[in-house]
């Protein structure tokens, strides 16, 4: 679009009307430069947009330089800290392996005490053995007097020691191997020495040992000085990097950035004090350059008031250039609250009045100040918004920088201090498996014990049950055998009595035969004259129904279509006009009419008509349970399906549960 038909005109900008279709040509003057103001305004603020966008694609750039940064400055101090690390507080080392030294002089000089005192006793001992062992006791007496250089001092005592050992070794196979050693009455000293060799070498092993812990533990304390050394170097270093950003980091950076700084926990880290001074310079380069471009904007007007000042002879003086510019705005205030009424001439009129001392050219150049004024009041505006628009996206930037920066520094802490907490770990857990282990030995112990304690008891309370199982057993024998004789006695009694009452009911009815004897012969007698009486009745009424069936026979013969009546044969399908006017309806059973109308009559077996028909589920169902043929399924299904009479006959009809489908 075109920049001249989108920009205001003066005269649309101040709500001044036009003369006809015209306007003058300070207006049209006017207008014109309205319109590069306007342009210069666009284009500085497209400008501020377009260097907030660089600013936001670059940031990430930016915060990998940083970190590219604080990677060669930490490697670099990590050289200086190793070239260092020798330099550290030797008088506390000093006093802590003092210490040491003390107690293990003190563990080596008793250990040496005790094996001359057993060797005092020995009466087979070798007097030469006992010098060297009395010279290492006054050598070990002499190891304070000396600095402590190495542990290579106790390589030596140890050295020593195990020639010691070497000795008694020899001294006890020399005195096996000899015959008359056995013969010697001094047997318990050779017992002695027997029972100190294990000891001393116990002893030794326990001192190595402890000289090893001494050795790690004096290790790990150094290398716990050279961090605090690295620890001391970054607070110095980040002391200096105070002394010379103090002052305008607070100043420049904004209340979020310092607040999350601050509530970081990390706010006294090297790397956090960098990142906080390259922050504060890109705010404080931020506000410069607004700043700068506020005092551009704003140059404009102070260039004009003074090329005012030196033309104008009454606008040297302050005073009277104040109250005139109050008079001015007032004026022009109540023209444009007026509804501008009369137009310019209307306006410079009013301003003739109240300025009367003011040329009328006086009055168009305070309409151009006027009109410079808002553009610049507008300029400056887009001005603080591209700035407040750059400062939120560099603080959102800043933002996220110091979450990513914090995360770093929390997972270089753990890291580092990863493996010390894993072996002060591991050594509290080889303690505690240590200590366990102990405890299950002896619980095992104390569970063996109680276990065979328990199985103990357990076999004897076993062998009391076998025993008492045993004679429980023999007097249940007792009483079976008593209890099998008393039912064979009741047995053989019940016999007798039994074969007795068959004797006597053998005679009664023997008796009982021989009185009614006349008695049954009779009613023998009629019985059978009533079965002859029976059966010459049957074969008269045979001969009288064939005798009716001849006449009826002759009596048919006279019938004209006889023939046809007798050759004629039942048709069984046939349906006759009154059982099809029969159909059967209810409510609660649906399709039943298919069957019984013409078109719908059922013809074949169909899932929609036949097995979902109650009727013959019902049916399927009593034949599969064996029961169709009972009385009892009749009068399930008279009661499922109830049949009503026939309207002609008024005979019930009956359902055949087994052939209830079959026609």
């Amino acid at each position: 679009m075109n920049s001249t038909s989108s920009t205001p005109s003066l005269t649309q900008g101040l709500g001044l009307p036009k003369v006809g279709n015209k306007v003058g040509l300070v207006n049209r003057f006017q207008a014109k430069r309205t319109r590069k103001n306007f342009n210069a305004m666009m284009a500085n603020n497209t400008y501020g947009q377009d260097i907030a966008c660089k600013e936001a694609e670059g940031g990430g750039e930016r915060f990998d330089k940083l970190s590219a940064k604080l990677k060669k400055f930490s490697k670099k101090h990590k050289k200086a800290t190793q070239k260092t690390s020798h330099q550290f507080d030797w008088l506390r080392d000093q006093k802590k392996l003092s210490s040491q030294q003390n107690q293990y002089h003190d563990q080596t000089s008793s250990s040496l005490s005790q094996f001359l005192k057993l060797l005092a006793d020995d009466e087979n001992a070798d007097p030469e053995m006992i010098k060297e062992v009395r010279e290492m006791k006054q050598d070990h007496s002499c190891v304070l007097d000396k600095p402590v250089d190495d542990m290579s001092s106790y390589a030596v005592k140890f050295t020593e020691l195990s020639s010691v050992m070497r000795l008694l070794k020899d001294d006890g196979g020399s005195s096996s191997s000899n015959p008359e050693a056995d013969d010697n009455p001094s047997s318990d000293a050779s017992e002695a020495r027997k029972l100190v060799k294990p000891l001393f070498a116990e002893l030794i092993l326990r001192v190595k040992e402890s000289i090893n812990d001494s050795s790690s533990a004096i290790a790990s304390e150094i290398n716990d000085l050279n961090k605090e050394i690295k620890a001391s170097k970054l607070n110095v270093l980040k002391s200096q990097k105070d002394e010379n950003s103090n002052e305008n980091d607070d100043s420049s950076l904004p209340s979020s950035v310092s607040e999350l700084i601050m509530n970081s926990g990390f706010s006294d880290t090297l790397e956090i004090c960098m990142l906080k001074s390259s922050l504060s310079k890109k705010f404080r380069e931020i506000r410069d350059e607004w700043e700068k471009m506020k005092k551009e904007a704003a140059g404009d007007i102070a260039v004009d008031s003074s090329n005012d000042n030196e033309n104008g002879d009454e606008d040297n003086n302050a005073n009277s250039k104040t109250k005139t510019k109050e008079v001015f705005d007032k004026t022009l205030q109540g023209w444009s609250s007026g509804g501008k009424k009369g137009g310019m001439k209307r306006l410079f009129s009013k301003l003739s009045v109240s300025l009367p001392n003011v040329p009328k050219e006086g009055f168009r150049r305070m309409l151009d100040d006027h009109s410079k004024a808002k553009m610049v009041n507008v300029k400056l505006k887009d001005l603080r918004t591209t700035y407040d628009r750059s400062v939120s996206e560099l603080t959102k930037s800043s933002l996220s920088a110091i979450e990513v920066l914090k995360e770093d520094i929390v997972r270089k802490f753990n890291d580092e201090h990863y493996s010390k907490i894993k072996d002060l770990i591991k050594d509290d857990q080889a303690e505690v498996l240590k200590r366990l282990r102990l405890e299950r030995e002896e619980q095992l112990k104390i569970v063996e014990m109680e276990k065979m304690k328990v199985d103990k008891l357990e076999e004897e309370r076993k062998e009391e049950g076998i025993q008492r199982w045993k004679e429980e057993c023999e007097a249940k024998k007792g009483e079976v055998e008593v209890y099998k004789k008393g039912m064979e006695v009741e047995r053989l009694k019940e016999e007798e009595e039994r074969r007795k009452a068959e004797e006597k009911e053998n005679e009664l009815r023997e008796e009982r035969m021989k009185v009614n004897k006349e008695r049954i012969d009779y009613r023998t007698i009629v019985m059978g004259e009533k079965m002859r009486q029976k059966s010459h009745e049957e074969e008269m009424e045979k001969i009288r129904e064939t005798e009716k069936l001849e006449r009826l026979s002759a009596l048919a013969a006279t019938v004209p279509y006889y023939d046809n009546v007798i050759n004629c044969k039942a048709d069984l399908s046939k349906s006759t006009k009154a059982r099809e006017n029969d159909i059967y309806e209810d409510i609660g059973l649906t399709g039943l009419t298919d069957f019984q109308l013409g078109e719908g009559r059922l013809r074949c077996f169909t899932n929609e008509k036949v097995f979902s028909d109650v009727r013959f589920r019902l049916g399927q169902a009593l034949r599969q349970a064996g029961i169709a043929g009972s009385e009892a399924s009749r009068a399930v299904v008279r009661a499922a399906v109830p049949r009503a009479p026939e309207r002609t006959t008024g005979i019930e009809g009956k359902i055949d549960v087994v052939n209830l489908y079959q026609s």
